[in-house]
């Protein structure tokens, strides 16, 4: 727990917990007070999405062991770690304030192109999807490609299988 008392981080497992923690009145006399912590595993087709420490519950689908995440909440992670983007329906625009080493990239093959400052980087092919927090139909791109790309840019990417975490 932080100073100000914020108490943030991501659980590891699930289960009732209990934290005592210690605050001053205002006449700087300590009290104890003991908080009752309920962690709930995440349900079914559910991930955490962890940029630069916030964290969300975002939906997931995974093919053939590939976890893919809704390009929407990929675009908002992104723009918390100063990267902007845009989607024109097979094609995703990403660009970044400096020009990252991008030669001897393999490309790939897919139906749909990832490109860094106007240089394709990627062909992928994404996934549709109901995302369960809309409802709506949305398209989901694989991990593992924007984790390739997104450290070869200077950000640190990791997928735990249940948490993908971005920092800068």
């Amino acid at each position: 727990m932080s100073q100000d008392g914020l108490l943030s981080g991501v659980p590891t497992e699930s289960g009732n917990f209990e934290l005592t923690v210690q605050v001053s009145d205002g006449a700087g006399n300590p009290v104890h007070v003991t908080l009752k912590l309920d962690i709930q595993p995440l349900p079914a087709g559910q991930a955490l999405f962890n940029f630069n420490g916030n964290v969300q519950t975002i939906p997931v689908v995974i093919n053939q062991g590939i976890p893919y995440l809704p390009i929407w909440y990929l675009m908002q992670g992104l723009n918390t770690v100063g990267m902007q983007s845009h989607w024109l329906g097979q094609e995703w625009y990403l660009s970044t304030a400096t020009q990252p080493y991008l030669y001897f990239l393999e490309q790939g093959s897919g139906t749909a192109s990832i490109y860094l400052n106007g240089v394709l980087v990627q062909k992928v092919t994404p996934e549709s999807a109901v995302d369960s927090a809309t409802h709506e139909l949305n398209t989901f791109m694989p991990l593992w490609s924007l984790t390739r790309l997104l450290n070869r840019v200077g950000y640190h990417s990791t997928w735990d299988g249940t948490t993908w975490t971005v920092t800068k």
